[in-house]
């Protein structure tokens, strides 16, 4: 019977062959429950607080304030105070994420020094690439992007 295997169940473009997943698709995202050092935005990138030590060193989060990306965990899923439990999201599709504005779709993100929480264009000599854009980012520095960290 045509059109009734797992390929076809699975199949995610349309009729034209033009891809059609949905960016919020809960199966592609990995998110960590975390100890939030400082306070975050949602769609912030987020390093281990290495000066931190509530729950013992390299096990709190903050707004990614480095151009290190090596110790980059992840994207704040929601608005978090310092002080606080939260999510981050470590792999899959995320929207409004922190991000330069004007970078095109289909570029390597990593992290940057500042302003806190945002990514920028990786340059390939010495960056651990993060996410990639998913769509040209715009002025309010937000854009849709797929999380690799945790890939």
């Amino acid at each position: 019977m045509a059109g009734t295997g797992i390929a076809t169940q699975y199949d995610l473009t349309d009729s034209a062959g033009a891809y059609q997943a949905d960016i919020g698709a809960e199966s592609l995202t990995t998110d960590r429950d975390v100890y939030f050092s400082g306070g975050t935005n949602a769609g912030d990138l987020c390093m281990i607080d290495t000066a931190d030590t509530t729950y013992g060193l390299g096990k709190s989060v903050k707004a990614c304030d480095s151009a290190d990306t090596a110790l980059a965990v992840g994207f704040s899923v929601e608005t978090t105070s310092a002080g606080a439990f939260g999510k981050i999201r470590t792999y899959g599709p995320m929207q409004n994420a922190n991000v330069d504005a004007g970078i095109a779709a289909g570029v390597a993100l990593a992290s940057k020094a500042s302003p806190s929480g945002r990514t920028t264009t990786a340059t390939f000599d010495d960056d651990l690439i993060i996410a990639v854009t998913l769509e040209t980012s715009v002025a309010g520095n937000t854009g849709d992007i797929f999380i690799t960290i945790g890939g």
